[in-house]
């Protein structure tokens, strides 16, 4: 039987959980695909969405700050 590891020291594990993988693996595995048209990125709110003038309320938040 081993002794105990020395404090600061870390055992290494082989359990693939404690295993960090990279980018391209993580996409590979989810079946991440590149985008064939930069249009689908542009885009804005929802249509069916809700309008609560949020977007108003932040721009009138921010133009208060800038007066002060």
């Amino acid at each position: 039987m081993s002794p105990d590891p020395i404090i600061g020291q870390q055992k290494l594990s082989t359990d693939p959980f404690w295993h960090s993988r990279t980018l391209e693996e993580i996409a590979l595995a989810q079946g991440v695909q590149p985008i064939t048209n930069a249009d689908v990125l542009i885009g804005g709110w929802p249509e069916d969405e809700l309008n609560d003038n949020f977007e108003e309320t932040l721009e009138r938040w921010r133009c208060e700050n800038r007066s002060d």
